[in-house]
C-alpha cells in the first residue's frame, strides 16, 4: 500500500505547483488563427510557427 501512496503524493504535488495557463485574449486568438493558416498553407515552417506561437502566448 505504501508503494502506491508515494507516486500519488508526488503526482498531487506536481499538480499543485503547476500554474494554470493564462487565458487567451481575442487578439491572441486572432494571431494564432493567422499563423495556423500560414503554417497549414505552407507559408511558414513548423519552427517558425512554434516560435510565433510562443511569442504570442508569452506574457509581456
Amino acid at each position: 500500500m505504501r508503494a502506491l501512496a508515494l507516486p500519488a503524493v508526488l503526482l498531487l504535488a506536481a499538480c499543485a505547483t503547476t500554474p494554470a495557463p493564462a487565458p487567451v485574449s481575442p487578439a491572441q486568438k486572432a494571431q494564432l488563427t493567422q499563423i495556423e493558416k500560414a503554417y497549414a498553407g505552407g507559408v511558414i515552417t513548423r519552427d517558425q510557427y512554434e516560435a510565433q506561437k510562443k511569442k504570442i502566448l508569452t506574457p509581456k
